[in-house]
């Protein structure tokens, strides 16, 4: 298996820097912009029908406001028109950025009112240290090779789930130009996190039967990434067998690694997922966080609208979900692999064409396009401006030449209301119950064995716990 491993690595990594290099005439040296460029005219134009928010409450991922990167190329585009007007739009993003670092980003959000609020990174927080990045291209291709032997070659679910044990055993890598990197104890920490990483990003959009073989391999990986990552499976995979064998591998870890993620469910703005944090406490027997439960009981919804200071001004704001479709937005997470300043070991993924064959569910698989591309429309994974909290597969409108399943990655935005939608807020929000009280007392009468009424002096009261100090 490992000389399987080394093989795998040597054509996957060398066949994306050869496709770099084959192209490499085609450079952001073909693009030159003016100091005095508008900065409109550096910005991808925006989209022309915004996606609209939700409802207020609304619990229907299906209707959860859409966000992309700009106005999409016309799929009716030759392939060769599309990638130079891709390439274009790249060599721009460059320029911003070497006037300022993650310039683009923030010139991006400053423009665009629907991009401010998300969770972007930016600086340090965005990039992988370069021990992280020189791992990524071998388990990118190793994850992926193993993921496609069971998609298209029937190979069994075993032999998937012994690559991924493979994996976690210290192996030798092997690099594209040959050489060898051992993970030995002195390199493990970065080896492990690059490891949870990989397989978050490639399997965890998959369907339930590959998700559940990804929580068995992250209980057995001894660092605090994949005790996260089985948090985050427990309260964000809507299958039961899903989050069952996370919670499963989640007794075996240290508590104070993941308290916090579940206790931070119960603000999410999705109640399901504060349902599965209580569902979660209550099997691990979490009775330590009976206190942070009881607190629950005396919180608001956190759908509801808050009031904080925007320039000096209290306006309304929301905490609302919003998807990213993953296929369309490249530029969006993570920037661009610019030839002269990407070092030649980062992982480089192709931006796909919609007039190409579909890249894939993972996205980080090389994909030969029937064109030569160009190294401008590459993007580096090693920077990440955007981290999803959970993807899932879900119906695309129109998507020929692609399927209609394509798969969507979501997050939490902050979003400024309008005096009109504040008004719909409060209206929408009387006499509603707060689903995510009705988690906290599931989890406390399972965790207790008592009852009383659903306010935290009425539990305090029953369970002796002291008064907590406002």
């Amino acid at each position: 298996m490992a000389q399987r491993f080394s093989v795998i690595s040597i054509l996957t990594i060398g066949l994306i820097m050869t496709m770099a290099a084959v192209a490499s005439a085609q450079t952001d040296e073909q693009y030159k912009f003016d100091a005095k460029t508008p900065l409109k005219e550096l910005l991808p134009p925006p989209p022309v029908k915004q996606s609209q928010p939700a409802a207020p409450f609304n619990d229907d991922l299906r209707l959860v406001p859409e966000v992309i990167f700009g106005e999409p190329l016309s799929r009716q585009l030759i392939p060769e028109i599309a990638m130079k007007s891709t390439a274009q739009r790249f060599a721009k993003i460059n320029y911003l950025n070497s006037k300022e670092k993650d310039g683009f980003l923030k010139a991006l959000i400053r423009e665009r009112s629907e991009l401010q609020g998300m969770p972007f990174l930016m600086g340090d927080d965005c990039r992988a240290s370069d021990e992280r990045a020189r791992m990524m291209p071998f388990l990118s291709g190793a994850v992926n090779t193993a993921l496609q032997d069971v998609k298209n070659l029937n190979s069994s679910f075993d032999g998937f789930f012994d690559a991924l044990a493979e994996m976690q055993s210290r192996p030798i890598l092997t690099t594209s130009q040959g050489g060898k990197m051992r993970v030995s104890r002195e390199n493990q920490d970065p080896y492990y996190r690059a490891l949870v990483s990989t397989m978050m990003q490639v399997i965890a959009p998959e369907s339930e039967k590959f998700r559940v073989r990804l929580a068995r391999s992250l209980a057995s990986i001894p660092h605090i990434d994949a005790t996260h990552a089985l948090a985050q499976l427990a309260i964000f995979a809507p299958e039961k067998d899903v989050r069952a064998v996370a919670i499963e591998g989640l007794k075996l870890r240290r508590e104070r690694d993941y308290s916090d993620i579940l206790v931070q469910a119960f603000e999410y703005p999705l109640p399901a997922v504060s349902q599965r944090a209580a569902e979660a406490i209550v099997k691990l027997e979490r009775k330590d966080l009976i206190a942070n439960l009881v607190d629950e009981l005396g919180r608001r919804d956190p759908r509801l609208p808050r009031t904080t200071k925007v320039d000096g001004k209290d306006v309304a704001v929301v905490r609302e979900m919003v998807k990213v479709n993953h296929h369309h937005n490249c530029a969006l997470c993570h920037a661009p692999a610019s030839v002269k300043d990407t070092p030649n070991f980062v992982l480089k993924a192709p931006v796909p064409m919609t007039s190409e064959p579909f890249p894939g569910q993972g996205g980080y698989e090389f994909r030969s396009p029937s064109q030569p591309s160009s190294p401008n429309i590459f993007v580096r994974i090693d920077m990440t401006y955007l981290r999803q909290d959970f993807s899932l597969t879900m119906h695309v409108a129109d998507a020929s030449p692609w399927p209609d399943q394509q798969r969507f990655d979501f997050f939490v935005r902050t979003r400024v209301l309008t005096p009109t939608e504040t008004q719909a807020w409060e209206t929408a929000a009387k006499d509603r119950a707060n689903p995510y009280r009705e988690s906290a007392l599931l989890a406390l009468r399972e965790l207790t064995g008592r009852d009383a009424e659903p306010t935290p002096q009425a539990w305090r009261e029953v369970l002796k716990l002291p008064t907590r100090s406002q």
